[in-house]
């Protein structure tokens, strides 16, 4: 798994490439630790690089979304590809995570702007 991190008015933006499973899902939780740690907890995973996620990597989601929320923060979706977000309905996952097209918008959605 690769992730690039970029921080935009505030907002962390992980572009995420690779597979989210048990092993890479470590990875993932390392980079909203950190983040965590210095009081950064508004995330947008960029998920366009993402074609699968099992079920470890959503309890691995689940959980940084209870995180960021304790800290006042959210955890929101992008770019996530068809048979991705059909696992996610499938999972009702849909309705713990806003999701969104584009990174943009769903920076929008924490900026106002």
């Amino acid at each position: 798994m690769d992730i690039k991190k970029v921080e935009k008015e505030g907002v962390l933006i992980l572009d995420v490439e690779g597979d989210i499973d048990s092993l890479s899902s470590f990875d993932l939780s390392r980079v909203v630790r950190e983040s965590l740690a210095v009081d950064k907890s508004r995330f947008v995973f960029n998920l366009k690089g993402v074609e699968y996620i099992n079920s470890s990597g959503l309890g691995s989601m689940i959980s940084f979304l209870k995180r960021a929320r304790e800290k006042k923060g959210d955890v929101k979706l992008a770019a996530v590809k068809s048979h991705v977000l059909d696992m996610l309905r499938q999972t009702q996952m849909d309705k713990l995570f806003e999701i969104y097209d584009t990174s943009e918008e769903a920076l929008k959605k924490f900026t106002g702007k």
